[in-house]
């Protein structure tokens, strides 16, 4: 009896640790010269634009570019995509797709703004994938997410859908 009452406080213990873990992610993607690191630290919605209305979703992320020092590189600039994804609870997506172009060893705390999409009541996840040049017309890729819900539902249109990146 004893024993399954430890397994049981166990098994707790990790469903109580588990979501902690997950929350919070971070990506590594390699080609094995370059290495890009992005990071979700913080996503909420607030009102961004001249509107006034609170529709809009920001993103606070850090991105990490580094030369991995295997081989001697020429080239000490790195251009990569970026994929930036807003999934809303009605499960409908907002992809857009940006192309990074990176001084070696950069780091950047960016905020992605995502106007005039928070209509819906429920979960939304931001989503960033970035998709590094391997070899030709091949890519390593990585994504990380974050998830929230915002309180409330719809605040009407407000305006055209728009995403920027500000650094």
């Amino acid at each position: 009896m004893r024993m399954k009452k430890i397994l049981l406080l166990t098994f707790i213990a990790f469903l109580a640790v588990t979501p902690l873990s997950l929350a919070k992610g971070r990506t590594v993607v390699s080609n094995g010269v370059f290495q890009v690191t992005i990071e979700i630290t913080n996503a909420y919605y607030f009102a961004a634009d001249a509107d006034g209305i609170e529709n809009d979703i920001a993103a606070e992320f850090t991105l990490n570019v580094e030369h991995e020092g295997m081989y001697y590189c020429m080239n000490k600039v790195v251009d990569f995509y970026f994929l930036a994804s807003l999934k809303c609870p009605s499960g409908y997506y907002y992809d857009y797709l940006y192309q990074f172009i990176c001084v070696l060893d950069t780091y950047a705390t960016p905020t992605i703004y995502f106007y005039n999409h928070a209509g819906e009541a429920g979960w939304y996840q931001v989503i960033l994938t970035c998709y590094l040049p391997y070899y030709a017309n091949y890519y390593v890729y990585g994504s990380d997410c974050f998830a929230f819900d915002p309180p409330g539902g719809d605040e009407g249109a407000g305006g055209p859908l728009q995403c920027e990146i500000k650094l």
